[in-house]
């Protein structure tokens, strides 16, 4: 087992090096009409969601409002019963506030500091 999970961390690891990694593999292919990479989240912890929406405003800030409405249209769904996730349903009642703190975010000095 543990040659197992060494090898698959040495794949993951080495696919995303960076958030411009994680944006282009899975991020980008969902703003091109890929959900399937979506699904892959279903039943899972939430804190994904999150991280990706933030990482799309770093990375690609252009695409943010496209791909924060390809994951509320989810959240709707992982809400209505749908696909009812109760991992979802935490965040459910405090996913506008927790949207305009993080957009009121000013990541622009971080990414200068990074490049």
């Amino acid at each position: 087992m543990e040659k197992s999970v060494l090898e698959c961390a040495t794949v993951f690891f080495n696919k995303y090096k960076s958030i411009e990694d994680v944006y282009q593999y899975l991020i980008e292919p969902v703003i091109a009409g890929n959900d399937g990479l979506l699904k892959i989240h279903d039943g899972g912890g939430e804190d994904w969601f999150f991280q990706y929406l933030t990482i799309c405003r770093i990375v690609a800030p252009q695409n943010y409002e496209k791909y924060k409405e390809i994951l509320l249209d989810y959240e709707a769904k992982w809400t209505t019963g749908e696909r009812t996730n109760p991992n979802f349903m935490f965040y459910h009642d405090r996913l506008d506030e927790i949207l305009s703190y993080m957009e009121s975010l000013d990541f622009s000095k971080m990414m200068n500091k990074s490049k």
